[in-house]
């Protein structure tokens, strides 16, 4: 093997401490020589060099660098200094050093040794080990430890503990090249990630922000562009190695649904990223991934101009409806115009292709927004007949999300809290009793004591609890576990306040639950008492024919029923189900009602009192009201089991439509 001078031993030590490329002038300056002195030098040292599988790379404008895998370099520097004894040649800046050590610990994820690394990096364990201590310091951070044991030294902390610390590395790297935010900043990062990352993962995330800036609302800031990239290349990298986000940060069911408005846009672009790298990713990537655009003030574009009259018109149409229906008016809330259509143009498509699209939160949504998902299924169902499709629970629920931050926007809509000490079972019950006091625009979720403290709860407007709270940042109103009349008062006297209406102060307390909107569609002829049923369908077949003789429904209507059914099941874990059909199939509203004599399936809850509704186009407008009574009728099982399925036809009559005292102690009992 050739010989090198000792000036080229002094190039290439200063060149192997450089990750960026560096010019000849810079080395000339350096070295006190001539320019041509050290392109001559870098000559003899590509042969060298190449022995070592270690070239010499030049870019124009830009200088040049030595360019290898990382364990040839320490190779060839170990060679160096068994074959030289180059005494005073230094392998790495204590910083390139750390760097290296990172990236064995969190991209390699490698078990490591302090006389593994004295050995590797010609150091004392005793700056291995003020290495690991400093990396540590900087790690905490993001609550990754570095542990040793018998095995090791090696990294511990969550799947989002890791990407999060991985994010933060590459920032390292971004701010030790000097990376500026302009125009080329992305493939600049590109070549420093590809130093670190497979070529194939970097290039396929860059390609991922791309599609998310040309399908972004407006432009996203270099900045922002530069995080994503950052963010996207280590969830592909870590994918890639079948490592995914198994838990995220516990937050309230409002917020998990309000950031939920570019989840689609988030899966689109990684289900494409998957088909480039034959990688899979989670929901709760996804999520991550949503969470990430939700920072970045990403949102999906439309473009007005491109559509065509159908969809204007149909979104138009739904906008209207919704408005008839929650008496409010959406039609000038450019949001939702924007989400709405952001949402329905790619769903027509993937509804016809059959692809299907799982909303992560469907059963929060269920649960927490019950009213407003079924008023959704009714204003939205226009979309099947227009486009001929069939909605999915999925696809509604979507599309509810964005209603739902409509009304925020536009009216004095407040969320409430409830706590309680001994679980989420005595919290309900609390529930229970005050959300019946509350007015309309105002949500209420319960949560147990044991996670109050562990979410943020800045969307809040105020708490009600049971049980002394330590916060001082939002209102808190305190009852007692069974909540008294005076309890009730004092929230009432609360939120007249808070929502500055004054009249409703002087409104007495309701000694049994209002019904006003429902009791006209119920009639003595549509109440069917413990019938023996042994099906689901034996129960639909039965209901429907009794619209049909009555002359309440057209041709199409039992079809939308069952349709309906097969999407999603339309029963409650109370023991009640809600089916309904399609308001174009109507000509009567009418609401049935049909308890069965032993509990039947129902999609896969055990039911035994059916609520069939059928609302005409002309009554759509009173569906958020019925529908808002039939979920206060149901809540628990023993009002189900009061009302409806240990009741007779006379007194449901009399209790739904209010005509006597119905003995009023009792029904002050449910509340």
């Amino acid at each position: 093997m050739m010989e090198l001078s000792k000036r080229q031993y002094y190039l290439i030590k200063t060149m192997l401490s450089n990750q960026e490329y560096k010019t000849v002038k810079h080395y000339s300056e350096l070295l006190k020589v001539s320019q041509r002195t050290i392109h001559n030098d870098i000559k003899g040292m590509e042969k060298f060099l190449h022995h070592f599988h270690l070239i010499v790379q030049k870019k124009p404008s830009s200088g040049v660098k030595i360019e290898g895998e990382m364990n040839e370099k320490l190779n060839f520097l170990k060679y160096l200094k068994t074959q030289y004894e180059m005494d005073d040649l230094q392998d790495f800046s204590p910083s390139d050093r750390k760097i290296q050590i990172k990236k064995m610990l969190l991209i390699e994820e490698q078990i490591l040794s302090y006389q593994g690394l004295s050995d590797l990096f010609f150091v004392s364990k005793s700056s291995i080990a003020a290495d690991l201590e400093k990396i540590q310091s900087e790690l905490n951070d993001y609550s990754i430890e570095i542990k040793g044991d018998q095995k090791g030294t090696y990294i511990t902390g969550s799947e989002s503990q890791i990407q999060y610390s991985l994010v933060a590395f590459n920032e390292t790297l971004i701010a030790r090249n000097e990376i500026e935010n302009h125009i080329e900043g992305l493939h600049r990062l590109r070549e420093i990630f590809t130093q670190y990352y497979p070529e194939d993962t970097v290039t396929a995330s860059l390609h991922a922000v791309r599609k998310i800036e040309d399908k972004a609302f407006k432009p996203i800031a270099e900045h922002y562009l530069t995080k994503l990239f950052n963010t996207m290349t280590v969830l592909c990298y870590r994918a890639f190695k079948g490592k995914h986000h198994l838990e995220l940060l516990d937050s309230l069911v409002y917020d998990k649904v309000k950031n939920l408005k570019t989840y689609l846009l988030a899966k689109e672009i990684l289900d494409e990223v998957q088909k480039d790298l034959s990688i899979d990713f989670t929901t709760e990537d996804i999520i991550y991934l949503n969470q990430h655009l939700i920072a970045f003030g990403i949102e999906s574009s439309y473009n007005p101009t491109l559509l065509s009259e159908k969809y204007n018109t149909l979104i138009k149409d739904i906008i209207q409806k919704m408005n008839s229906i929650l008496k409010i008016d959406l039609s000038h809330d450019e949001k939702l115009t924007e989400g709405l259509t952001s949402h329905i143009i790619p769903m027509i498509y993937r509804l016809r292709k059959g692809i299907s699209v799982k909303n992560p939160l469907l059963n929060e949504i269920k649960e927490e927004y019950s009213v407003m998902l079924g008023v959704s299924w009714f204003v939205t169902s226009i979309i099947e007949e227009v486009f001929e499709v069939h909605l999915t629970e999925d696809e509604v629920s979507f599309m509810m999300v964005h209603f739902q931050a409509a009304l925020e926007r536009n009216s004095n809509y407040k969320k409430a809290l409830i706590v309680c000490p001994n679980g989420i079972g005595t919290s309900e019950l609390i529930a229970n009793k005050v959300k019946h006091v509350l007015p309309a625009l105002c949500h209420i979720e319960v949560i147990a004591i044991d996670k109050l403290y562990k979410v943020n709860i800045e969307s809040i407007d105020f708490i009600i609890s049971a049980i002394p709270l330590n916060i001082t940042s939002k209102p808190v109103i305190y009852v007692s576990a069974l909540v008294t009349n005076s309890d009730i008062k004092n929230i009432m006297n609360f939120c007249a306040e808070l929502f500055f209406i004054k009249e409703e102060k002087k409104e007495t307390i309701d000694r049994y639950p209002t019904i006003k909107h429902l009791s006209p569609y119920i009639t003595k002829d549509g109440i069917f008492p413990k019938r023996r049923m042994r099906t689901q369908e034996e129960a639909l077949d039965y209901l429907i024919q009794q619209l049909k003789n009555a002359g309440d429904v057209v041709d199409g209507f039992e079809e939308s029923i069952y349709k309906r059914e097969k999407v999603g099941t339309t029963a409650l874990e109370t023991g009640v189900a809600i089916p309904h059909g399609t308001p174009k199939f109507v000509k009567n509203t009418r609401i049935l009602i049909l308890t069965t004599e032993e509990m039947i399936e129902w999609g896969g809850t055990k039911v035994d009192t059916i609520i069939l509704i059928s609302i005409a186009p002309k009554d759509i407008k009173m569906v958020k009201n019925i529908l808002s009574e039939i979920y206060l009728i149901v809540e628990t099982r023993k009002k189900v089991k009061y009302y409806f399925s240990e009741n007779t036809k006379e007194r449901m009559v009399l209790q739904l439509k209010g005509g006597d005292t119905v003995d009023r102690e009792k029904l002050n009992l449910l509340k």
